[in-house]
């Protein structure tokens, strides 16, 4: 059995061990939970579901504009179906199945390494924002300030890693073939998106992004009637993604709500109202996410399909 595989299966595995847990224990609560989400007002789920669309627009603009920087300018037409395919594998450990943008943006004048390296400053990008949000809920988990300083230090220390020479310096450990070729500039792109405007334009646009996605877990509270402070709010939904990558299962399934759940019940939400909003609050974006990515490979598998067919004479 492949890695993947296996974590797929244990995160399935996860949330089915939950869903046993509740029918066992608290089967009341089972019943309770569905009748929560059936009961949420149609304005509710709307809400949610533009707050993660807006989300995904500033993920988009931002990844333009990395691109742009790296003098790569594609129509937001072409962009658009190309950056959502990306979604549709994002249920991978560190969301690698991203990279699939890459084999799209090939043929359209974007070398690997440049699309690799927008991919990856993403990613680092991501982790300083939601891991300078997560500490606005650290307090609910550390009692001392140490804790907090070192998850700081945790996320700056790899912004300083990524613009030292160590990337290039491996790089060239890869010698003078294809991939070495690659590797360099990719790491070359990397330091460049790491550096100055670029790096504060992404910042922005990553917090904008993130604060709009996890404002939804403040929506579904307040619509449940059981508001929580916003700077803990928000500090919470981004510490419970960081909980679930932390666990490389895809998608941080089960591990994420599981990790929102605990953190609302600290601060006094009892157990259904906290996982009805982690649950909506966390579903509605992933799975939006997820599924548009799916018709989105599927519309670029059929255009690729139609491209390469032979002309009629």
């Amino acid at each position: 059995m492949s890695a993947r595989v296996l974590l797929r299966t244990l995160s399935f595995l996860l949330l089915l061990a939950v869903l046993v847990w509740l029918f066992l224990r608290r089967p009341e609560d089972l019943v309770q939970l569905s009748d929560r989400l059936s009961d949420l007002p149609g304005s509710t789920w709307l809400m949610v579901f533009l707050l993660g669309l807006l989300s995904y627009v500033l993920r988009l603009l931002r990844w333009q504009v990395l691109l742009r920087v790296l003098g790569h300018r594609i129509p937001v037409t072409q962009q658009l179906p190309i950056y959502m395919a990306g979604f549709g594998l994002a249920m991978t450990p560190g969301k690698v199945g991203e990279t699939i943008r890459t084999a799209y943006l090939a043929p359209l004048g974007v070398p690997y390494g440049d699309s690799l390296a927008a991919f990856v400053a993403e990613r680092l990008v991501d982790l300083l924002v939601v891991g300078l949000l997560a500490c606005l809920a650290l307090p609910l988990v550390a009692s001392h300030p140490i804790w907090v300083l070192s998850a700081w230090g945790f996320v700056l220390s790899a912004f300083l890693v990524a613009r030292s020479r160590l990337l290039p310096a491996m790089a060239a450990r890869m010698g003078t073939g294809k991939l070495g070729q690659t590797a360099d500039e990719g790491t070359r792109a990397l330091q460049r998106l790491l550096s100055g405007r670029p790096l504060f334009l992404g910042c922005l646009l990553g917090s904008l992004a993130w604060s709009v996605q996890a404002s939804a877990l403040l929506v579904v509270l307040s619509h449940l009637e059981h508001p929580v402070p916003v700077l803990s709010g928000l500090g919470s939904y981004a510490l419970a993604l960081l909980a679930g990558a932390a666990s490389f299962i895809p998608g941080g399934l089960g591990v994420t709500e599981a990790a929102m759940l605990w953190l609302l019940e600290r601060q006094g939400v009892d157990l259904l109202t906290a996982a009805t909003a982690a649950l909506v609050s966390r579903g509605v974006p992933l799975w939006t996410g997820v599924f548009t990515g799916l018709l989105a490979l599927a519309a670029l598998g059929v255009r690729s399909t139609q491209s390469d067919r032979p002309t009629q004479p």
